[in-house]
């Protein structure tokens, strides 16, 4: 598909039925200066395919994607598990403190059934601002997970090591979780406590440790195609 394409052909195309030749051109159309409002057309779809395009387009745009946040809001509860594992990525690159509640409606996805979308949920914990995650705080109603984000918040102030390491190894799931997220903050300086969460018998915490660390490659984003 050529980049030189008249980019409402390029819209339209996708919207037909979520053409991928199309999509990556249409993205170099938006970086170009294409309204990024049009991209809502993709994300209001009631087409699937053409959904699926419109998340992945969201996810590769960064903050451009900012005036989308109340539909990538919508694509988080979306029954697609490849449509809310990009929605996960419009909203951290586009969220400000304004929208603590599209960010709170991302970490609840670290319930999610999927494994896929739990693995993103967590890494949006991992990456998210300080002030993206405070923001969300007010609106988190399950008090198991505002109990450990404001939990996860401290740490980015002064890190607790030891109750850091306990709580990887909790029989609480969602409590490794944000001990996971805590370690990967802290990567940067100290790689120390991921090499514990490394060891950890949760699969999915050793996992993600692992990924962090360079030991294994992160998932493909297009093997979670249903």
């Amino acid at each position: 598909m050529s980049l030189n394409a008249n980019p409402e052909t390029l819209l339209e195309r996708v919207k037909a039925d979520g053409d991928e030749s199309s999509a990556h051109s249409l993205l170099q159309a938006f970086f170009a200066g294409y309204p990024i409002e049009r991209l809502r057309e993709l994300l209001q779809s009631t087409n699937e395919a053409t959904v699926r395009s419109g998340a992945w387009l969201a996810s590769e745009l960064g903050s451009r994607v900012a005036p989308l946040l109340g539909d990538l809001n919508l694509l988080l509860g979306h029954s697609s598990r490849y449509v809310r594992f990009f929605a996960l990525d419009g909203v951290l690159a586009g969220a400000s403190v304004r929208d603590g509640a599209v960010v709170s409606r991302a970490l609840r996805l670290l319930h999610d059934p999927d494994g896929a979308v739990r693995w993103k949920a967590a890494n949006f914990a991992a990456r998210a601002s300080g002030e993206q995650l405070a923001a969300a705080a007010r609106f988190l109603d399950q008090p198991e997970l505002a109990t450990n984000l404001k939990w996860l918040l401290a740490q980015d102030d002064d890190i607790d090591r030891a109750g850091l390491v306990a709580r990887l190894h909790s029989s609480e799931r969602l409590m490794r979780v944000f001990a996971w997220a805590a370690a990967a903050r802290q990567a940067r300086h100290d790689r120390t406590l991921l090499e514990e969460a490394m060891l950890s018998e949760d699969a999915e915490i050793s996992s993600l440790a692992r990924e962090w660390l360079g030991f294994d490659e992160p998932p493909d984003a297009s093997a979670r195609r249903e």
